[in-house]
């Protein structure tokens, strides 16, 4: 307990991208999943931000992220596209550190890149625009666009620690917000039956200000390497 609550006082630069699914009132029928997939709508994103960790297992991450979907046109349908920028501020709780993951394993295997599981949740705002098609013609707008909503992220990733100040994360995240005019449908005719919602998968890299080594590092993937500690 004493290792959980003592004091780290480092902050990271992050940046990444990635693709995002959107769950969508687009109907797909009976189609492939790949076809489901783009009539409820694709698309990619980017983001940057940056994360303190109060403690080794604990950090607050403040992100900005933008995110722009489209959906395929069917023959007998329409299609949308939607831009969104998101501000959020979200906790993460790493679920083990490199130090407390190397001592589970045999010596040799301590020796290795270790990856470390981590968990974000938060709330934020998002600024979103959208437009959707009918026969070539375009949709009356469902909603006075741009407009604002709250959003809730959650989701998770594996963070790979390449160096004392560099680190790659793979990341899922569901983004949840507080309207159905996403995709300029407010239907309900989703999968999940809620408003639209969105799953994005990315990859990201952190940069740690400031030069802190730590004892899995110095200790282990260093001396693998070659490389011998400075007295």
């Amino acid at each position: 307990m004493k290792h959980v609550f003592r004091e780290a006082r480092k902050f990271s630069l992050i940046a990444g991208g990635g693709i995002t699914l959107m769950d969508s009132d687009y109907e797909a029928g009976k189609v492939g999943l790949i076809e489901k997939i783009k009539i409820n709508g694709y698309g990619y994103s980017g983001s940057v931000g940056g994360m303190y960790q109060f403690t080794p297992y604990v950090g607050g991450l403040l992100s900005l992220d933008y995110i722009s979907v489209r959906g395929k046109r069917p023959q007998e349908g329409c299609s949308f596209c939607s831009e969104m920028v998101t501000t959020s501020l979200s906790a993460v709780m790493l679920l083990a550190t490199r130090a407390s993951l190397a001592r589970l394993y045999s010596k040799s295997f301590r020796r290795g890149i270790i990856l470390v599981p981590y968990l974000r949740g938060g709330v934020g705002f998002m600024s979103y625009q959208a437009s959707s098609y009918n026969d070539e013609q375009s949709a009356d707008p469902a909603t006075e666009y741009p407009d604002l909503t709250l959003v809730v992220p959650l989701g998770g990733g594996l963070r790979l620690r390449l160096t004392d100040q560099i680190s790659l994360a793979t990341e899922a995240v569901l983004t949840m917000p507080f309207s159905d005019y996403l995709d300029n449908r407010p239907s309900g005719n989703n999968l999940l039956k809620t408003n639209d919602q969105l799953l994005s998968f990315s990859l990201k890299g952190l940069y740690h200000l400031g030069h802190k080594r730590s004892q899995a590092v110095s200790g282990s993937l260093f001396k693998k390497r070659g490389f011998k500690k400075k007295k």
